[in-house]
């Protein structure tokens, strides 16, 4: 039991931590919005470290790739535009 829910939080850890960056990214070069996009860095650093708090290294020994049935699946529809995107990502995250 303490194996899967190791391996929910780190897949919702990195998917988080993703969606942040690919906003900040936007936010930051495509939007010229420099101060929203240090904001959610901020945000992205507090949560990498209450995750190491946690003990990352456990989330890490939790992963089972091999055995991942959905580690191929893709979202569907196309992203259009930037706003697209963030969004997406706002909502992934």
């Amino acid at each position: 039991m303490q194996r899967e829910l190791f391996r929910i939080i780190d897949a919702n850890y990195n998917r988080a931590r993703e969606g942040m960056r690919v906003c900040e990214d936007i936010l930051r070069f495509a939007l010229n919005k420099t101060k929203f996009s240090l904001e959610l860095k901020k945000s992205r650093r507090s949560l990498s470290i209450l995750i190491e708090s946690l003990g990352r290294d456990m989330l890490i020994k939790s992963r089972d790739t091999a055995m991942d049935n959905a580690k191929f699946r893709y979202s569907s529809g196309r992203k259009s535009d930037y706003s697209d995107i963030l969004g997406f990502n706002f909502k992934r995250t």
